[in-house]
Order: structure tokens, then C-alpha cells, then sequence
């Protein structure tokens, strides 16, 4: 990952160069555990043959990458995944499960400034230890909430283009030959978006923050759906196109769901699977 230049002095740059500096830190081996996380949810849908590649990949890859990269363990998983679901989706209880997320970021946050660890809060508050618990937990909320919700949509348009509508007249074959060309990146918000994007972030150190969140974004979903590409062969819709529902996003409509079938892929991982491992792109900080 090459990152922009994290300028700007003063308090309201500090939460923004430590992400900045803390993805820098993950960069080297993040793609590695997005591989690995994926691998783990294909493994599951694989043998069936069948899957909904939305609800079952689509949607839960990102969050389980971000809550990862964020340092969270197998504690945090159901909960968090609750709370970020609701918020989402705008359920009923979504501002009740919005001020427990708070609680379990800021628990995260208590945590990793005792007990250091190889994830991104860490490396956070090592390189802006002047910053208060609330700016890194803010920092935190952030990447979770935009790394799920942008990765997933992006994720799910891209498997959209790749599927064959078997109902449509003259649908064409997919290819047979493994690929693993990346899709196109679809980090390309509206003009409008985008203009207001460059007045918002016209400060350096908040731009070189925003670069460094897309960056996180876009291994994401290219790894995600290079993954799946290259393990389930032949995806086919198991509805008609026009049957699908999208939802508008500030990325273009989105799928709600892809039900497809597949020739069935065989597990690849070995052992316990754990939903939260250890991670593995990063060292912890060095001791003050």
C-alpha cells in the first residue's frame, strides 16, 4: 500500500495521522488475512453447492476483516456483528445497539492501551499517544462502519456483473479457465460526492486518512472477490435477473441477495476454524 504524506499539526490532526501511520503498519500482509477469512467463509458454502452470495460472503467478509484488523477476538464477534447489523439495516433497536457498539470500542480501546497487540487500535495509540480514548475509539467506529458497508456493496456488485441469468434466452457461458483478475474498482463515488468529498478532506492530514481507509477497502474487495472467482466455478443464478431487489447506495444499487449455484469446491482449510484469528499482517508495537 502507498499511502499519501500524513501532514497537518494541531489536536484535530492526531486521529487522522494515527490511522494513517497504523495502516502504513498492517499494509504488508493485510491482503494475506482477507485471503484467509475468505477462504474460511467459501469453505463453508462450497460443498452445498448453493449459496446466497450476499448474505453469506458478501455482507459477512468485511466485517469479520475489519473487526479483525481492529484487534477483536472471538469475545467480540457475535456482539459487535449484532450491533453493526442493526445499524445497518436501520432496525428498530438500531440506536440502542449503536451506543453498545460505543461500549464495546471503547472496552477495545481500554484493552489495547494495557495490553498491546498486532492490530490497528494498537498501532494507533502507539503513534499518537497524545490522543484521548475517544478520538481513537471514534478512529475505530469509523474504519468498522465504513469498511463493512463500502467492501460489502462493492463486493456484491462486482459478483452481480460475473453471474449468467440461466432463465434468460442466449445466457452466456462463464468462463471455464480459473481467473484472477481483480474487478474494477467501484471506489468511484458521484461528481457530487466526490466534489464534496475534496471540500471535506481538503486538510492533508484528513485526505491522507480517507486514502488510507480506501486503500483498506479496495484489498478487501479485490482479494474477496478474486477469492471466490477462483474456487466456485460456474456461477449461475438460481433466479431470474429481474427478479433480484437492489438497495440505492452512494456507490450505485446493490443486490440485496445473489442466490446462485455452483459446481461444489471442496474445504481447503484445515483444522478449527476460527472467525476472529489471530491476526497475521501485522507485529504488535514496539514497548515505550
Amino acid at each position: 500500500m502507498s499511502l499519501p504524506d500524513a501532514g497537518g499539526t494541531g489536536p484535530h490532526h492526531i486521529r487522522d495521522i494515527a490511522l494513517t501511520k497504523a495502516v502504513h503498519d498492517v499494509g504488508p500482509r493485510f491482503e494475506e488475512y482477507v485471503t484467509q477469512l475468505a477462504d474460511e467463509l467459501i469453505d463453508v458454502v462450497g460443498p452445498a453447492g448453493r449459496a446466497d452470495l450476499i448474505a453469506d460472503y458478501a455482507t459477512r467478509l468485511p466485517l469479520l476483516v475489519a473487526m479483525g484488523l481492529l484487534g477483536m477476538d472471538e469475545r467480540y464477534a457475535a456482539a459487535v456483528q449484532h450491533s453493526v447489523r442493526d445499524i445497518c439495516d436501520r432496525r428498530p433497536r438500531a440506536a440502542r445497539s449503536s451506543a453498545k457498539l460505543n461500549d464495546r470500542l471503547r472496552q477495545l480501546v481500554a484493552e489495547k492501551t494495557s495490553v498491546p497487540g498486532p492490530d490497528l487500535v494498537s498501532w494507533m495509540l502507539h503513534h499518537s499517544p497524545a490522543a484521548s480514548a475517544d478520538e481513537i475509539t471514534w478512529q475505530a467506529r469509523t474504519l468498522l462502519m465504513t469498511l463493512s458497508a463500502d467492501a460489502t456493496t462493492c463486493i456484491g456488485q462486482a459478483l452481480d456483473d460475473d453471474l449468467v441469468d440461466e432463465t434468460a434466452r442466449g445466457a452466456q457461458q462463464p468462463p471455464t479457465e480459473t481467473t484472477t483478475t481483480p474487478p474494477r474498482s467501484r471506489l468511484q463515488p458521484t461528481t457530487s460526492q466526490t466534489t464534496a468529498n475534496r471540500t471535506h478532506h481538503h486538510d492533508q492530514a484528513e485526505e491522507a486518512a480517507h486514502r488510507a481507509l480506501s486503500l483498506l477497502t479496495e484489498t478487501t474487495v479485490e482479494t474477496a472477490v478474486c477469492a471466490l472467482r477462483n474456487r466456485l466455478r460456474h456461477l449461475r443464478l438460481t433466479v431470474p435477473r429481474r427478479e433480484l431487489l437492489y438497495d440505492p447506495t452512494r456507490w450505485g444499487p446493490c443486490p440485496r441477495n445473489l442466490p446462485v449455484r455452483f459446481v461444489p469446491a471442496k474445504p481447503i482449510v484445515t483444522g478449527p476454524v476460527r472467525w476472529l484469528p489471530d491476526p497475521i499482517f501485522t507485529t504488535q508495537p514496539p514497548a515505550p
